[in-house]
């Protein structure tokens, strides 16, 4: 699993961002573009969010969305796509503009 996460950055697949106060690392977050084929359209996936410090503030989770909406409007994507089971993230990005009516289905297999 790991070294797929690895082959995916060293292939510039998996975009990793750090956020900082200063010199302090607040977060880590890896974005990945994703193509839809049959809609053609082009979403940017936060693959994973994670907070490094419990005090993250809304202002800095914010000013991470700002930054991954202007790099999704570079790429040329329609929307970001991200998926949570933390009620306090969902109502977050609700109150942002988000889109939460849908809820993430999966089967293990």
């Amino acid at each position: 699993m790991m070294s797929n996460v690895l082959r995916s950055v060293l292939l510039e697949e998996l975009v990793v961002w750090m956020l900082y106060r200063g010199t302090e690392e607040r977060a880590v977050i890896s974005t990945l573009p994703q193509v839809d084929a049959v809609l053609l359209g082009k979403t940017l996936l936060i693959y994973s969010f994670t907070a490094l410090k419990q005090d993250l503030t809304q202002r800095e989770a914010l000013k991470v969305f700002m930054t991954l909406d202007k790099y999704a409007r570079s790429l040329g994507c329609d929307s970001i796509v991200a998926y949570s089971d933390l009620p306090q993230v969902v109502e977050f990005l609700k109150r942002h503009g988000a889109d939460t009516s849908f809820n993430f289905i999966t089967f293990a297999l």
